[in-house]
């Protein structure tokens, strides 16, 4: 891995890193005697996990893509095909797609000191390792199309796990 390369990984885990203490400040200071702000923030996290699912389902539903491909693979094989220039909205589909998955993993992180399920804590571990993945991969997209070469594998997969404990964590927040 070039010196460069490297540099730009840690400069996106430390602003990653650094939004997520931000908004953990924030929602400490709200959490410290209502249950409102809880389920607030359990509420914002099922409407980013929703839009997720609306944002995946249109990236799948691009031309050339087969059932159950890689996003990212899709995005990769029709930018050889047609040219980058001809699919800047599935790049801002796709972006909006990082930013929603990094958003969520915040408020999560944020929220993990006050979660009162014990599948949370598994979930959340889940959640970060299939955004940190995903991201690494997504920011070396165009490295890969100039190389010629493939993006890896996804190692793991979105935790189908992490909405089912959010479902648990707002039956209950009261």
């Amino acid at each position: 891995m070039s010196a460069e390369r490297f540099k730009g990984i840690a400069i996106a885990a430390l602003i990653v890193g650094a939004i997520a203490l931000g908004v953990s400040l924030v929602a400490l200071r709200g959490f410290a005697g209502s249950k409102a702000p809880r389920r607030a923030l359990v509420h914002q996290m099922q409407g980013l996990v929703a839009e997720r699912d609306r944002l995946m389902k249109e990236v799948s539903g691009q031309p050339g893509g087969e059932s159950g491909q890689d996003t990212l693979e899709i995005y990769l094989e029709l930018i050889r095909k047609d040219g980058a220039a001809a699919h800047v909205p599935l790049r801002r589909t796709l972006s909006a797609l990082s930013a929603n998955q990094v958003s969520m993993l915040a408020l999560a992180d944020a929220y993990e000191p006050f979660a009162r399920t014990p599948g949370y804590a598994g979930a959340l571990r889940a959640l970060r390792a299939y955004v940190l993945s995903w991201n690494l991969r997504w920011d070396g997209v165009f490295e890969v199309f100039m190389a010629g070469g493939n993006v890896g594998k996804q190692q793991a997969p979105f935790p189908d796990s992490f909405a089912d404990a959010l479902a648990a964590e707002g039956a209950e927040s009261p």
